[in-house]
């Protein structure tokens, strides 16, 4: 799920970089109303991924999942690319 909310995040960072006077004073809170406003990413496209990691390697994001018992398949994918639910900026 991470993988699908990256892309917003740094978006979020980005414009804030940008134009830091005009950007919000909770940047977490920001990127929460842009998920909820604007869906996530299709974590399908993450699935290779890895993490960086200063002092070792992660495997893909597949490699991760499987390593959970889980099996990549629509549902999975559905629930990691749902946006975050209308309640969840009261539970920041």
């Amino acid at each position: 799920r991470s993988g699908a909310v990256r892309p917003g995040i740094v978006d979020v960072l980005e414009t804030a970089a940008a134009a830091p006077a005009a950007a919000s004073s909770d940047l977490v809170a920001a990127a929460l109303d842009r998920a909820m406003a604007r869906g996530l990413d299709d974590p399908a496209a993450r699935l290779e991924d890895g993490q960086a990691h200063p002092t070792d390697t992660h495997p893909p994001t597949r490699e991760r999942i499987a390593a959970l018992g889980l099996a990549v398949n629509a549902d999975l994918l559905t629930a990691a690319g749902a946006p975050p639910p209308a309640r969840a900026r009261e539970q920041l």
